[in-house]
């Protein structure tokens, strides 16, 4: 079964959990899913006369939060005594989805035609609308201008630019420090030469392309400080610089400052002397770069990397080997919790003083207990419940995991075994961290730094790119559901041995988890997770994974819905309108992902008066499906339910 842990039925903690999530949700700037009327859509006007398209009016410019989608209307006005046949075509970006690309007007006509926007760039971006009406065309700018949007859910992505690709090869000083491995740390620090710099800003376009808000990276303080008392700063300077850059990847940085030298001694951070050094590199890095950082990731998986140093553990702690008693697990976790703790606290304060309106998160702790790996889950359970008891929350803004529910290097289940897809989601379930916090009355936002990590061999055939999408898909969507506010993925090359990416940069193949991300990033940007009571399976917490899965998202007008199935059999999935409330005119998308056959197909359209409103949709086992639908009455007041039934196609 690939080692996924099955989870024991939902308890009564968990239940209350659950019950207390949009008290979390909106504390941490999550909003709980409530309808609202929207704004009346822009309009672009075109009057068709002597057969010639003309422009009569376009909004000057059309503002919305990044990743929302903004509900636009073409109005087309034949003014002929005859028909005429008009085209329609967009070019991005930013997004344009049309309803309808080719029409035929009757004489003296007006016709609406409704089209979809959206952009997750925060620079103004223009994209063009063109209207043919037989040899002429009539071209409409479209200005979209963006505001980020703090409360919404933003994806990210890491990787490895500053040690990795086209840097690689760069010749560097060679390092002190007398220990093994510190002399190759030197040429990690020196600024790329023009034409390498060029080659990487090049390589970060695909950033972009995804759609992603943040990068994270390694400000590592082994690196930069690989020779005592001497900061090496130059390609750390020129990474944060290139981060943030138009012309790179575009993004916020999301700063990881872990990772002692290894010139330090091993009992780091349980010593007096390594805590004192360890305040001086937090201080160095955040007052350097606190024009340039928006978040900053105290360490990096402290359990699994502080396990490893023999002055900290027990041999027996070792992973693979007996495990401890409930004594040795108790001080264990207590001596690590009081570790983790001071560094916490070390890199909060200063992190404070010098960068004040930065957001602050704790290490990005591993696995979190749902699935078994190095980092056993008695020690891993109690470690958290001392630091959550001892004020861990007082001093950061959020709580930081990493998900790799396959573990890492991940192997995605075998898309023929369907009991172990069931097994990834639930071990992909974050309601026992719900369930924790809740215990301990601690109301954090939730950031996940790294997910995924689905391993792709470089010759692999379709079927494990297949797989590893649809585990992506999966992974994502259950983090967005559950309220985190940043979810990142790992990574997005396949530099020096890694396997878990989504571009082969040798050939910068771009693999179908490129595809997939790029559309649940699109999807689902900005958006906050609903509970829907109309639906069983949509709730956030506790969902039974063992049939059809669904959960529920609003981001402004626009309501969405990703669903999938681990039923053996096709399921038939009718989501049923109320009546429809005048004057609103829906516009539905469609995403469906599949395990065979063609990957993704998608359509749009707006239903006529005329047609049914309910949406029927069959989900084949495995497949995954993102609707959407954007209206002037979006909260999902217009669902009346949901039913799921065995497909009898």
């Amino acid at each position: 079964m690939n080692g996924f842990r099955r989870k024991a039925p939902e308890s009564i903690t968990s239940r209350v959990a659950r019950a207390l999530l949009p008290l979390v949700m909106a504390a941490a700037g999550h909003s709980v899913c409530f309808g609202q009327a929207a704004a009346d859509p822009p309009v672009f006007r075109v009057c068709v006369k002597d057969g010639a398209a003309t422009q009569e009016s376009v909004p000057a410019t059309i503002e919305l939060a990044a990743g929302w989608k903004e509900r636009c209307v073409l109005e087309l006005r034949n003014l002929d005594a005859e028909r005429r046949e008009v085209t329609i075509e967009a070019a991005m970006p930013p997004r344009i989805a049309l309803s309808e690309a080719r029409i035929v007007l009757s004489p003296n006509q007006t016709r609406a035609v409704p089209f979809l926007i959206q952009s997750l760039a925060l620079e103004e971006q223009e994209g063009r609308l063109t209207v043919g009406v037989g040899a002429t065309e009539c071209v409409l700018r479209v200005r979209v201008k963006c505001r980020p949007d703090p409360q919404g859910l933003r994806f990210g992505v890491l990787d490895h630019f500053e040690m990795q690709g086209p840097i690689a090869s760069m010749p560097g000083p060679p390092a002190g420090g007398g220990k093994p491995g510190a002399k190759d740390l030197g040429r990690l620090t020196v600024a790329p030469t023009e034409r390498i710099a060029e080659e990487m800003l090049e390589a970060m376009r695909p950033i972009q392309d995804l759609g992603c808000r943040a990068y994270r990276m390694d400000l590592s303080w082994r690196i930069v400080e690989h020779t005592p008392d001497v900061f090496a700063w130059d390609r750390m300077d020129w990474m944060t610089r290139a981060i943030r850059s138009p012309s790179g990847a575009g993004c916020e940085v999301v700063a990881q400052i872990g990772y002692q030298p290894l010139w330090l001694s091993d009992d780091f951070p349980a010593n007096a002397e390594g805590r004192q050094k360890y305040s001086r590199w937090v201080e160095e890095v955040v007052s350097r770069y606190a024009d340039r950082v928006d978040t900053w990731e105290i360490w990096n998986e402290p359990l699994l990397f502080w396990l490893r140093h023999p002055g900290h553990k027990p041999d027996k702690s070792r992973p693979g080997q007996a495990p401890l008693s409930r004594e040795e697990t108790d001080a264990l976790a207590a001596s690590h919790a009081g570790m983790i703790l001071s560094v916490i606290r070390i890199a909060s304060e200063t992190i404070r003083k010098r960068d004040p309106g930065a957001t602050i998160l704790s290490p990005g702790f591993e696995d979190f207990f749902n699935v078994p790996g190095p980092v056993f889950p008695e020690y891993a359970r109690r470690t958290y419940e001392r630091l959550l008891t001892d004020g861990m929350a007082e001093h950061v803004d959020g709580f930081c995991i990493h998900s790799y529910p396959a573990g890492f290097p991940g192997k995605a289940p075998p898309l023929d075994d369907i009991p172990s897809w069931r097994e990834f989601d639930e071990a992909a379930d974050t309601g026992r961290l719900a369930e924790l916090l809740a215990r301990h009355d601690v109301r954090l936002p939730l950031y996940c730094t790294e997910f995924g990590g689905f391993r792709v061999p470089r010759k692999a055939g379709a079927e494990a790119e297949t797989a590893a999408a649809l585990a992506l898909l999966r992974n994502g969507s259950i983090l967005a559901h559950q309220g985190f506010r940043l979810v990142t993925y790992f990574e997005l090359y396949d530099w020096g041995d890694s396997m878990t990416y989504l571009v082969r940069f040798q050939d910068q193949h771009r693999t179908l988890g490129f595809a997939a991300y790029q559309r649940l990033i699109g999807a689902l940007s900005g958006a906050t997770a609903c509970e829907l009571p109309q639906i069983p399976q949509a709730r956030i917490l506790g969902s039974d994974y063992g049939g059809v899965v669904i959960k529920a998202f609003r981001r402004g007008p626009e309501d969405i819905v990703c669903l999938w199935s681990n039923a053996a059999t096709p399921r038939r999935v009718r989501l049923r309108e109320t009546t429809q409330a005048a004057g609103d005119s829906p516009l539905w998308e469609h995403a469906r992902f599949a395990p065979s056959g063609d990957f993704l197909t998608e359509k749009i359209w707006c239903p006529g008066e005329a047609e049914a409103r309910d949406f029927e949709v069959t989900v084949a086992s495995l497949e995954f499906h993102i609707l959407s639908r954007t209206s002037s009455r979006p909260g999902f007041d217009w669902l009346a339910g949901a039913d799921v039934s065995a497909s009898t196609k």
